[in-house]
């Protein structure tokens, strides 16, 4: 893990970075990266190899979403005790895995409800989930699971792939509107032309299938929607902080 900041005493508005469930992957570091630069402080959050872990795709795992919750809102405490850091203005930025853990931390009971202790009663100010996890069909013994919340209650933003062979876009998208429909502050984009893991050239290609999903498919790297993921990301960050007391 690390802490990324830019230059001078701040505060700065900060964000965590949540892994996918391959675990930390240089992307990540092009993400820090495009934080500082924007003046955000940025937390780069290992939840596996602590533990032992190091990819956790389509198995059981000690490293569960509660405990990704958890060590989220762990690192909001942390970085909550930084002088640099500006409490008020701190943002999760989950992808796929990290995704679901986004709307988990968006949700207003979800902590509470799963007995997840929070020191601080600290909450993070929104989140952005990047080809997020957001629903899985039943495979073997693992029931069907929404990961949108009804009563999420922190602005929250979903960018999805268009050609995403992981993730239902569809069931994802119909169940953010009815959230949205019911009063969450809930925005979604699809980037047309877009495979899961846009944004990670290290894996761009490999092929996977994952057990809840009818068909395979192969992760595609693309500069130029990465480039517009990011645009999207810190137009909302700037929009949400910029109305944050």
């Amino acid at each position: 893990m690390a802490i990324y900041k830019p230059e001078g005493k701040g505060p700065f508005p900060a964000l965590v970075l949540g892994p996918s469930c391959g675990g930390v992957k240089p992307h990540l570091l092009y993400w820090a990266r495009q934080g500082v630069q924007a003046g955000y402080v940025v937390l780069v959050l290992d939840m596996m190899t602590q533990r032992g872990e190091k990819n956790i795709c389509a198995r059981r795992s000690a490293v569960t979403f509660l405990e990704g919750t958890k060590d989220a809102l762990d690192a909001l405490e942390h970085l909550t005790q930084l002088s640099y850091v500006d409490k008020r203005r701190v943002a999760f930025l989950g992808y796929s895995w990290g995704g679901g853990v986004a709307y988990f931390l968006s949700s207003k009971s979800f902590a509470d409800n799963n007995k997840i202790t929070n020191p601080g009663n600290t909450r993070y100010a929104a989140a952005i989930g990047f080809y997020p996890v957001c629903y899985h069909a039943a495979w073997g013994a693992i029931p069907t699971v929404s990961f949108v919340r009804p009563d999420t209650d922190r602005p929250m933003l979903s960018l999805f792939a268009e050609e995403d062979h992981e993730e239902p876009v569809g069931e994802c998208v119909a169940r953010l509107d009815a959230a949205k429909k019911m009063g969450a502050p809930v925005e979604w984009q699809i980037l047309p032309k877009a495979a899961h893991a846009w944004d990670e050239p290290s894996i761009s290609g490999v092929y996977t299938k994952m057990p809840w999903m009818k068909e395979g498919g192969r992760f595609r790297y693309d500069a130029a929607i990465t480039e517009q993921s990011k645009e999207r990301a810190f137009e909302f960050l700037s929009r949400i902080f910029s109305g944050v007391k």
